[in-house]
């Protein structure tokens, strides 16, 4: 049983290259099979419009879009090294 999805690198959908392709084709696959599946899809580097694109294409609404804040406080900021 599955209830949520979560992709990493979700950028790469949309590129011309076998890889997304193959991720494009499995999301697909999962909505249908299973209709209320989750999907959380991250990406440090996806132009906003962009997000807005593919909320609407995995959720039907395009407001369902979390960003990080634009003006973080150092003091509490991590990379991801760390």
């Amino acid at each position: 049983n599955i209830s949520t999805l979560i992709l990493d690198e979700g950028h790469i959908i949309g590129d011309q290259k076998e890889r997304s392709s193959i991720v494009e084709f499995l999301l697909i696959r999962l909505k249908i099979k299973i209709p209320y599946l989750k999907i959380i899809l991250i990406s440090a580097v996806m132009p906003e419009l962009n997000a807005q694109e593919f909320s609407q294409w995995i959720s039907s609404k395009k407001e369902n879009v979390i960003y990080s804040p634009k003006d973080i406080d150092e003091q509490t900021w991590q990379p991801t090294r760390k």
